[in-house]
């Protein structure tokens, strides 16, 4: 499976998932984000970032936090599923954790774009 295809995926089980949400993504400049094979569910719009701007990026924020948190600095895992099993879990706490959340990435030109 390639990148874009493993996009389309993921973005079909965010559309089903979030069915009754109108969903805006905020993607990088990757090829896999600006395909034209990229299929949408209705319910998600796209939303390009400019070049080189990380910290417009709420992933960005997430990841940052992640880390302040302790959940991924200095360690070491054993395998990619020991990985993916922590990043599993610290997303799960995160998730419940709303407040939080909006604060790292509710951005105002992303509520009201212009």
């Amino acid at each position: 499976m390639n990148n874009t295809e493993a996009m389309n995926v993921f973005l079909k089980l965010i559309g089903v998932a979030y069915r009754y949400y109108r969903i805006i993504l905020c993607l990088d400049g990757a090829g896999w984000n600006t395909s034209t094979q990229v299929k949408l569910p209705e319910n998600i719009q796209l939303l390009q970032l400019p070049p080189y701007s990380p910290e417009l990026n709420p992933t960005e924020h997430i990841w940052d936090y992640l880390r302040e948190q302790k959940k991924f600095n200095n360690h070491t895992f054993s395998s990619i599923d020991a990985v993916e099993k922590q990043l599993s879990k610290s997303l799960k706490v995160l998730n419940g954790e709303q407040e939080i959340l909006k604060s790292m990435c509710q951005f105002p030109w992303i509520i009201n774009p212009s």
